[in-house]
């Protein structure tokens, strides 16, 4: 399964799976800047594809008792 195969991935080495266990607790202590360079295009056009579709996506556009139970 696909888990199995992630497991496999970050169980391979102990700095892989530091470097994760890391990553998922929010520290960025590991990341060079090359790492960055790559991420920082990628991103830029999720966070553009999201303030596009922010405005559809409003509390009130779910319906009314939707919107009264999120407030």
């Amino acid at each position: 399964t696909f888990h199995g195969l992630t497991a496999y991935v970050l169980l391979g080495t102990q700095s892989t799976f530091d470097t994760y266990r890391y990553w998922t607790i929010g520290s960025l202590a590991g990341v060079r800047l090359g790492d960055f360079a790559l991420l920082a295009p990628l991103a830029a056009l999720g966070l553009a594809g999201a303030l596009l579709c922010a405005r559809p996506l409003s509390a009130l556009g779910l319906g009314d008792d939707t919107a009264r139970a999120l407030g």
